[in-house]
């Protein structure tokens, strides 16, 4: 049987991000996306996890950041609020 591997090592933390509402379109049952992934070294801290259902989750991952910030609203005001911003030249978002 297939077991997911658990990637966030703080278990209150990810049980905050996963009782939050989904940034996009407010469903409840959430798991969180790393906005700076664990490989580009992105950390497990709140500012860098985005509450997203399944469906906003996979199309996070299907069309990208940026253009998820550009359709929907509510995604870009969460990223302003905690301290990313665009970068124009490479069109990505920093933090």
């Amino acid at each position: 049987m297939f077991q997911k591997t658990i990637r966030i090592s703080n278990p209150a933390l990810l049980q905050e991000v996963r009782e939050m509402p989904c940034v996009v379109c407010a469903r409840f049952g959430c798991d969180p996306h790393h906005v700076k992934s664990r490989a580009s070294i992105g950390h497990d801290v709140p500012q860098n996890l985005m509450s997203l259902c399944r469906e906003c989750h996979t199309l996070m991952h299907k069309i990208g950041l940026t253009q998820m910030a550009e359709k929907y609203s509510q995604v870009k005001q969460w990223l302003l609020e905690n301290g990313w911003t665009l970068n124009k030249t490479i069109n990505k978002w920093r933090n």
